[in-house]
């Protein structure tokens, strides 16, 4: 019988960890910003505020759209980028992938969807 107590009140126990964790809303480890933030630096931007629209007109610039996301099979990035087959490539097309998504937010031009 005390088994019996001892499995419900583990069971109990577990149960409540995973809906109480199932509840939380999803972050992204590797993103640190929210809607807020993305909103803030949106409507600064817009109204020509600085720093905001200083680093905008930046990252425009550094953002072209005639970008081409180079493709490999394998990618092997070693220590110190050597040997480096396709690993500088992909990051540069994560790169360009963000500062894409950020200035769709910012402008909603199809261009940088």
């Amino acid at each position: 019988m005390r088994t019996h107590l001892r499995f419900a009140v583990l069971f109990l126990i577990t149960v409540f960890v995973f809906v109480g964790l199932s509840a939380q809303t999803f972050i992204h480890p590797g993103i640190d910003m929210c809607r807020e933030d993305l909103e803030l630096m949106k409507n600064k931007t817009l109204a020509g505020e600085q720093p905001w629209r200083g680093a905008f007109e930046r990252l425009k610039a550094e953002t072209p759209l005639s970008f081409e996301v180079k493709t490999y099979a394998h990618v092997i990035s070693g220590p110190y980028g050597k040997p480096d087959i396709g690993g500088s490539d992909l990051s540069k097309g994560a790169v360009m992938a963000y500062n894409c998504a950020v200035l769709w937010y910012i402008t909603k031009d199809k261009a940088y969807a």
